[in-house]
């Protein structure tokens, strides 16, 4: 799937494999990393949650 979506212009794509892990149990990880993905923890936004 990878490779046919980094056939597509403006789209980069890539693949890894999760050692230990099988179709079933890569959610919570796949999961985890597609969170991590879209909502980057950065100096910036860990310090705007932080308390005051």
């Amino acid at each position: 799937m990878a490779e046919r979506l980094g056939r597509h212009p403006g789209l980069t794509s890539s693949f890894r494999l999760i050692p230990g892990r099988t179709h079933m149990s890569v959610l919570p990880d796949a999961l985890n990393e597609a969170v991590a993905f879209a909502f980057p923890l950065t100096p910036e936004t860990c310090a705007a949650g932080a308390p005051k």
